[in-house]
């Protein structure tokens, strides 16, 4: 395994800054979302959605962007720039490539998570196939009003791969990991999300599948490389061996994402 030190700002990173700026870069013409828990240039919601994201689609397919920065991407009035405070602790990425019939379908996830939507295009010829859409960026009903509180929906990559994608609502009032995701998926789970916030939630070994929180990575061939929970801004989740469940996502083990998403 080889490991790089590029700034993501650096000379070595234009290819993917570029890549990633163009694919970001809506027309009129297409169906485009940001959402972030921490918008770029307003203060956030605590009764929405802990979730950061991009969505664009044009009537052939579209991708679906799953991160973990503050402040990103910027509106589309001030163009692509990845921000600064992005670069201070490590983050996750994971862009799902979709076809167009996928797009209500991540729809029905988003009444789930009920994410701050700060900049979005909604064209009319899009209405009539994605009322799930509609209702989000309208308005008309932005989030689950009933039980069931959470939801398992699955999505088809272009590519033929299948994505589980796991959402509740505030009126979950559990943990997400050990309060669902380790039970559903049969497996202990590792997880690693912010632990520098209020209301830290601990290892839990009292569930049937235990699920721990990492306190520190070392890759196994280059040790030099290490750092803490606590440099450390992605949400992820890995099963323990034995299982194949990588886990790529949005919330923190903390007390107040029990009653948020």
């Amino acid at each position: 395994m080889q490991s790089a030190y590029h700034n993501i700002y650096g000379a070595h990173c234009i290819g993917f800054r570029v890549e990633l700026g163009i694919s970001l870069k809506p027309n009129d013409s297409i169906f485009y979302m940001m959402y972030n828990d921490e918008p770029p240039h307003t203060r956030g919601s605590l009764t929405h959605g802990h979730t950061k994201g991009a969505v664009g689609f044009d009537k052939t397919d579209g991708f679906w962007l799953v991160h973990s920065t503050p402040k990103f991407p910027y509106p589309k009035s001030e163009g692509y720039t990845f921000p600064h405070n992005g670069d201070v602790y490590g983050q996750t990425f994971l862009c799902v490539s979709l076809n167009y019939d996928m797009l209500d379908i991540l729809g029905s996830v988003f009444l789930y998570s009920y994410p701050t939507v700060y900049d979005s295009q909604l064209p009319n010829s899009y209405f009539r196939e994605n009322p799930n859409m509609v209702s989000i960026l309208t308005g008309r009903q932005n989030r689950v009003k009933q039980e069931p509180w959470f939801d398992e929906t699955l999505l088809l990559s272009k590519g033929r791969h299948n994505f589980r994608c796991f959402a509740k609502s505030a009126e979950f009032h559990k943990d997400l990991y050990d309060g669902w995701l380790s039970s559903r998926l049969k497996y202990e789970l590792l997880v690693e999300t912010w632990q520098n916030g209020r209301g830290d939630i601990g290892s839990n070994c009292s569930v049937g599948y235990k699920v721990f929180n990492i306190q520190e990575i070392t890759f196994k061939d280059t040790e030099t490389v290490q750092f803490s929970t606590h440099k450390d801004h992605s949400k992820w989740a890995v099963s323990r061996p034995g299982g194949n469940w990588v886990c790529i996502g949005d919330i923190n083990r903390q007390v107040i994402k029990k009653e948020i998403l």
